[in-house]
């Protein structure tokens, strides 16, 4: 009895820990909106500057998919979850101006996050 209890409190652990181990991916396929804003650059520049912004806020483990023209990335993470998730789209208005869209999702809204879009754009301009 006592190794079946060990065994269902085990699960639960490890269901739990899979659960809060929500990646960036789940964030950049959720659709969240975000706020978006152009810039006199090109999507190169903009990609150069995001990574730059994204790593002066703190980021890590970011990942990059240009086929999709975005760019994702965690804020203050933990040894098994994120505090913030945060992704960044580049659109190229014309050849010389970028949109940048940016949203960013807290895991656990009763925590507090040192990231927010308006310090990411004013890094960025």
């Amino acid at each position: 009895m006592r190794s079946l209890s060990l065994t269902i409190t085990a699960s639960l652990l490890l269901l739990l820990a899979l659960q809060s181990c929500a990646t960036t991916d789940d964030f950049v396929r959720s659709g969240s909106e975000g706020t978006s804003r152009v810039y006199p650059i090109t999507v190169k520049q903009a990609w150069d500057i995001t990574e730059v912004v994204f790593r002066w806020e703190g980021a890590d483990n970011i990942k990059e998919d240009r086929k999709e023209d975005y760019m994702v990335a965690s804020v203050g993470t933990g040894v098994f979850s994120y505090d913030a998730a945060i992704c960044a789209w580049m659109e190229p208005v014309d050849s010389e101006n970028t949109m940048i869209t940016l949203a960013s999702k807290r895991k656990d809204l009763s925590k507090a996050t040192a990231f927010t879009q308006a310090n990411f754009y004013w890094r960025f301009s």
